[in-house]
């Protein structure tokens, strides 16, 4: 889905890519792919779920790599109303994990770095189809506007961005619509995260992006 696709546009333009995966099958077929096309990346299984594999990760990061430039947070998951009551997972992948990486991590960003959390407009104009969904996603909203705030505090010029895509051609939403192919690609959220990365983007640390049909916006609460 868009982790994949921005993976891959950020390692063809030479960035080293740490990719986190919950299972061997799918971290190591995002590696091949990166390594097919000349890029590097360093694999990890990470069950986000799972808060000591969480803490694990963290330490592993600070001793292998001692620093790092930006952390995107875009692992989701959907709630599955006819199968299970028990909503905690969706909470745990889409908001939880995200602020475990950001207070684990932000300590060790360099100068200029920042974090991009990959909310979705659900979390904006919630879903009555996916209200689990939509709660999480809310709170990756609030939680990104108060870790822009506090780097516009801090001593590193350090931002924080929050991009909420609108229906888009992943696996997850062909899983739970079976519709995905009729709407944006996730390359066009992977260059939206490659143009912010890179210096391109209009917008600036506290943002949140809406981007619908292939086309960006700033998100102005009324």
């Amino acid at each position: 889905g868009m982790g994949l696709a921005t993976a891959l546009e950020l390692a063809r333009e030479g960035a080293i890519v740490i990719a986190l995966g919950k299972n061997r099958k799918s971290i190591s077929e995002t590696a091949r792919k990166i390594k097919s096309e000349k890029g590097i990346c360093h694999p990890f299984i990470v069950d986000l779920e799972n808060y000591s594999q969480i803490l694990n990760f963290n330490k592993k990061i600070k001793k292998e790599f001692k620093s790092i430039d930006w952390l995107i947070n875009c692992a989701g998951l959907l709630e599955d109303s006819q199968r299970t009551k028990d909503y905690l997972p969706v909470f745990k992948v889409n908001a939880l994990a995200t602020i475990y990486l950001t207070q684990f991590l932000t300590p060790v960003m360099n100068e200029n770095g920042g974090i991009i959390n990959i909310s979705s407009i659900a979390g904006i104009w919630p879903s009555s189809i996916f209200p689990v969904y939509s709660a999480s996603k809310s709170a990756v909203n609030t939680y990104s506007l108060t870790t822009a705030r506090a780097f516009a505090l801090s001593s590193k010029a350090l931002s924080c961005f929050n991009i909420c895509p609108g229906r888009t051609n992943t696996k997850m939403r062909q899983k739970a619509a079976g519709d995905a192919q009729l709407y944006q690609g996730p390359e066009i959220i992977a260059r939206a995260i490659k143009n912010i990365i890179s210096g391109k983007s209009k917008f600036k640390n506290g943002d949140t992006i809406i981007i619908q049909k292939g086309r960006q916006r700033l998100y102005k609460k009324m």
